[in-house]
């Protein structure tokens, strides 16, 4: 990467977690400062192409859509549930490493991506996850 391009992108990244997670920014300014610099990396990627690596992290600042894995309907095998409530029944000590897996999931569809609790805080959860399912060993 070229350093205007690094400067833009670090300074997209920063406004964009700055904003509180629904997307919303302190100003109409902030706001339009982000779309305006997503929009000329668009431009720039469409240029020079990126790597894997740098992908994923246009992916996290919303300048790439998101990439979401192959996924097959809910089959009622495992217990589906918001990844919200996963999480929390992880911290409170109800799901552990030697209980089960789970794999992110939206509401209707399962991926074959796993997550172990142990993993619950550092794991980068893609935007596309609004559930797990979960299943015992």
């Amino acid at each position: 990467m070229n350093r205007e391009f690094e400067k833009h992108l670090a300074e997209a990244w920063e406004i964009a977690h700055a904003a509180p997670a629904e997307g919303n920014f302190e100003s109409e300014a902030q706001r339009t400062r982000v779309l305006d610099i997503l929009s000329a990396l668009r431009g720039y990627l469409t240029e020079i192409g990126t790597t894997d690596d740098e992908d994923d992290l246009l992916r996290d600042i919303g300048v790439l859509p998101p990439k979401v894995p192959p996924m097959q309907r809910h089959d009622d095998v495992g217990e589906i549930m918001p990844l919200g409530n996963w999480r929390q029944a992880v911290k409170d000590g109800s799901y552990t490493d030697n209980d089960g897996i789970g794999c992110l999931a939206t509401e209707t569809h399962v991926s074959d991506l796993e997550i172990a609790p142990s993993d619950a805080e550092v794991m980068r959860i893609p935007p596309w996850v609004t559930h797990v399912v979960w299943y015992n060993k």
